[in-house]
């Protein structure tokens, strides 16, 4: 038969359980916090504790300034202007025949006097036993092409 009615014997205990938290609940009931405090009861006050902060006077006006601009970058000064250079000569030694010089350029042969002037560029000055001497023309700077 104990085995009917178990169920009902389970919800008794819980409801006489229940029934003893609510008579324990209005007999004594807990100390509403006050107002002010917001601490839990039997929490110690600053001014009961040891371990309070001790107060400080107050900071004075701050005024935080602006942070300074940094500074513009300077320009870079344009740098001096390169002396113009002469390009490399197209033209080499390639031999003589009589009075003339004969340069090579490329795959052509040339053949020059004093005087002449190759390509609207070059001016042969003259012709000795060290080389052809050329000017080149847009700079007036002299050239030497050795034997």
């Amino acid at each position: 038969m104990l085995k009917r009615h178990w169920k009902a014997g389970v919800l008794v205990v819980l409801a006489l359980a229940a029934g003893l938290l609510v008579w324990l609940a209005q007999r004594s009931p807990l100390p509403a916090p006050t107002a002010g405090s917001g601490a839990a009861p039997g929490t110690p006050t600053p001014a009961d504790s040891s371990l309070a902060l001790p107060q400080r006077p107050p900071l004075p006006a701050y005024r935080p300034s602006a942070p300074e601009a940094p500074p513009k970058p300077r320009a870079p000064e344009a740098p001096a202007p390169a002396e113009p250079r002469i390009p490399p000569v197209p033209y080499r030694y390639a031999g003589m025949l009589g009075q003339q010089v004969l340069l090579a350029k490329d795959a052509a042969i040339v053949a020059v006097s004093p005087g002449e002037v190759l390509d609207q560029v070059y001016r042969v000055d003259a012709i000795d036993e060290k080389g052809v001497s050329l000017t080149y023309l847009p700079l007036g700077k002299r050239i030497v092409i050795e034997r």
